[in-house]
């Protein structure tokens, strides 16, 4: 083989070793620079990253409520996914698939509104929508003239919300526009990562409804602690301590809550096996304690790791 033939063969490879992966591979490389130079390349964030991505119009959605969003196939995203773009929020519902992958393309919904609930641990928890009523025609047609008068129809008003997938149980309440609503149907299976909800109209309780904020039984909030015991401890170095944390919930104890820990500061300072930790060297750290399948439940305590204090043989000469 001569030193050309070499050349030549090694630049056929530079795509890859078949036609295949070459014409994949120098596809990729076009919607690249397409994204580079394209006049629909927009700057978009997902999970507080930014992304360049090509934005158009969905041709099928004349209400203009959709978009699809081109990104290269190294972004990590799917329906479920929020994309934040120009102040809103924009969850994605829908990937394209196709045989022959040189970007993604997903089609993904504006959301139109924020839900606020609070969870069976009573966190309050948040999330951008998209809520559409299920009335089968347009408000204006539903108002009848009658003696001179607009007379109000007695609807059975529901509501319909896709959110990225959370875990919100039937009879799940929502305060939503200064109305009250409730979970009456859920579908999480037909899209993976979204979950489907049905509302209907609740009554307001305005005991417990907090309307400003848009919270329903807000009396609920924040009814259930970790308790660890302690709030600091003090460890020599190389002593030990076991946590044995306990979860109350409305005053009434959880006894199968499992918990987990991480250190949130002075990782040199201590060592963090399970519930046990161990004073290392001199200094301070702190660990937090949260609840397994509900992070935003936890409690924190302060370690100081200090020096032994072992009695010490003393010599004394006469």
């Amino acid at each position: 083989m001569t030193y050309f033939e070499d050349i030549y063969k090694r630049r056929g490879r530079l795509w890859g070793t078949t036609s295949k992966e070459q014409l994949l591979n120098i596809s990729k490389k076009y919607f690249e620079d397409y994204l580079l130079n394209g006049a629909s390349s927009e700057t978009i964030v997902i999970d507080s990253r930014q992304y360049t991505a090509a934005v158009h119009d969905n041709k099928d959605d004349e209400n203009k409520i959709s978009k699809h969003f081109l990104l290269p196939v190294t972004v990590s995203a799917g329906p479920g996914t929020l994309i934040s773009w120009y102040g809103d929020y924009w969850l994605i519902v829908q990937k394209e698939k196709r045989s022959f992958e040189a970007y993604n393309k997903f089609l993904a919904f504006r959301c139109n509104n924020a839900v606020n609930w609070i969870d069976e641990y009573g966190i309050l928890k948040t999330s951008p929508c998209y809520l559409f009523s299920t009335m089968g025609t347009k408000v204006e047609n539903n108002f009848k003239i009658a003696v001179g008068k607009i007379v109000f129809p007695n609807l059975n008003k529901r509501l319909n919300i896709i959110l990225p997938y959370q875990l919100i149980k039937n009879e799940q309440r929502f305060i939503i526009n200064s109305e009250a609503w409730r979970v009456v149907e859920r579908d999480l299976v037909s899209v993976n990562g979204i979950l489907y909800l049905s509302l209907e109209e609740d009554l307001i309780d305005s005991f417990d409804d907090d309307i400003v904020n848009n919270i329903a039984d807000s009396g609920k909030l924040n009814d259930s602690t970790i308790d660890i015991g302690i709030d600091t401890l003090s460890l020599e170095v190389g002593e030990s301590f076991i946590f044995n944390p306990i979860l109350y919930k409305d005053g009434k104890l959880i006894s199968d809550a499992s918990f987990a820990y991480t250190v949130l500061t002075g990782s040199t300072f201590i060592s963090m096996v399970g519930s046990s930790v161990s004073g290392v060297k001199l200094g301070t750290a702190t660990i937090e304690v949260y609840l397994i399948g509900n992070e935003e439940l936890k409690t924190s305590c302060s370690i100081t790791v200090v020096e032994t204090s072992q009695a010490k043989k003393v010599l004394q000469l006469m």
